[in-house]
């Protein structure tokens, strides 16, 4: 990932944080946008526009890089519930509101290639929208939403 190159214009005060424009890059791979943060409001806002050039999750690591070699009992016992039973915490809701619009030219899931994939994200009023969730694939387009309230 190195070298990466960070350029921005930023401006602040007390109540106030804004970065109008700023451009990070690495490898030929570039994210761009504006962001501002407002704290004179309660729950602080954050807004964000962000465009980037192309992200590949092939290169992003999923796996642990320790390989079991043995076989039984040891290897197959039980690790614990996958799902919890507690209740999820969902209080961090609260303490902010939120508006990113993310774009990107391409993104690319194991074989997979979307072209233009868009989301925007939204957290206000101890609720969560990510709405849309869109992007086009070479013979049509995946479309979707998420709210969390």
């Amino acid at each position: 990932m190195l070298p990466l190159t960070v350029s921005l214009k930023s401006r602040a005060t007390p109540a106030k944080f804004k970065m109008d424009p700023f451009r990070i890059s690495a490898n030929g791979h570039a994210l761009k946008g504006k962001q501002d943060v407002d704290r004179s409001t309660t729950p602080p806002r954050i807004s964000a526009e962000l465009h980037g050039t192309t992200f590949d999750i092939n290169h992003a690591p999923t796996t642990s890089a320790n390989v079991i070699e043995d076989v039984g009992k040891d290897i197959d016992r039980p690790s614990g519930d996958v799902i919890s039973d507690q209740d999820l915490d969902w209080s961090w809701l609260e303490d902010a509101d939120l508006d990113v619009h993310l774009s990107l030219d391409r993104l690319t899931v194991n074989q997979t290639r979307f072209s233009n994939p868009r989301i925007r994200v939204a957290m206000q009023d101890e609720r969560l929208d990510i709405d849309p969730i869109d992007a086009d694939l070479e013979k049509g387009s995946v479309q979707g939403h998420v709210r969390v309230r």
